[in-house]
């Protein structure tokens, strides 16, 4: 068997995790998770709202959150999950 015979393997995505400090709102944290991932500044990354409702975000984490609460969407070009107590930034990949 040579490498060839082998079945392309696809990378890893980069992921970042950043916590949300207790002072934070969730969009806030997403917005610096995703500048911190991308290696962009703040100011150049297109506005959370142009991807959805912000205050819907803040709101479900600030009042119906478990710590089971997850939601995950694209923006800026990777997968974010936010967590009750963190954001998860994923580069995706291109198949």
């Amino acid at each position: 068997m040579t490498d060839s015979d082998l079945p392309d393997k696809q990378p890893e995505p980069a992921t970042t995790t950043y916590t949300i400090d207790a002072t934070e709102r969730p969009t806030e944290a997403v917005v610096r998770a995703v500048a911190a991932h991308t290696n962009t500044a703040l100011l150049d990354l297109e506005p959370l709202y142009d991807v959805f409702d912000p205050t819907a975000l803040d709101d479900l984490f600030d009042t119906h959150a478990s710590h089971h609460t997850r939601v995950t969407f694209r923006y800026h070009q990777c997968s974010v999950t936010v967590h009750h107590e963190e954001v998860c930034v994923q580069t995706r990949l291109e198949k």
